[in-house]
């Protein structure tokens, strides 16, 4: 439990975890099920899977609480929870931070995403990354900005960011800017 809490690593600063997996409880701020925070977004996680609970004050992710660089193949079936403060919650990222030319890439989430604010399948919030090819099939719920994919999206210095060929089967439930794919 802490500041920056991962079921792996707490804060990596460049790196790849290839072929990782967690299972029991992660709870912290900018809490991910395998790592806390990502910073310098230079971060790639492959191939990885968590199993745990996460619970956070805010970023809170099934992978990564928060920022990154690529995810490639990962999924999330733990449950998420973020419901203090200014929360993003996610079931691979809680958020992405601000980086450009990033992308998610065939990622899975089956847990259920219980957040404040920017509550998303995939990420609560991504600034200026690609989603492609990935999957939502767990439960979204949230106050503002909930969506079964990304609950919010910025531009980040221009580059905008784009979802591509993405699924929701996960109920979506809100009070404001709420949708089946971004809140």
């Amino acid at each position: 439990k802490g500041c920056f809490a991962g079921g792996i690593v707490g804060i990596a600063s460049e790196g790849v975890l290839e072929g990782c997996s967690y299972e029991g409880v992660a709870v912290g701020d900018r809490v991910g099920g395998l790592v806390g925070q990502a910073i310098a977004n230079f971060v790639e996680i492959n191939n990885s899977v968590n199993y745990a609970t996460v619970i956070g004050d805010e970023h809170a992710g099934g992978i990564l609480g928060y920022g990154g660089y690529s995810f490639n193949n990962c999924i999330n079936y733990g449950n998420i929870f973020a419901v203090y403060g200014e929360t993003s919650c996610g079931g691979i990222t809680g958020s992405s931070g601000s980086v450009s030319t990033h992308y998610f890439s065939n990622c899975i989430n089956y847990g259920v995403i219980h957040g404040k604010q920017q509550s998303g399948g995939i990420s609560g919030n991504i600034s200026g990354m690609r989603i492609i090819d990935c999957e939502n099939h767990g439960d979204i719920y949230g106050s503002t900005c909930v969506g079964g994919v990304v609950g919010d999206l910025d531009d980040f210095w221009g580059q905008r960011p784009e979802i591509t060929d993405c699924i929701n089967t996960g109920n979506v439930s809100g009070a404001e800017y709420i949708g089946g794919i971004v809140g």
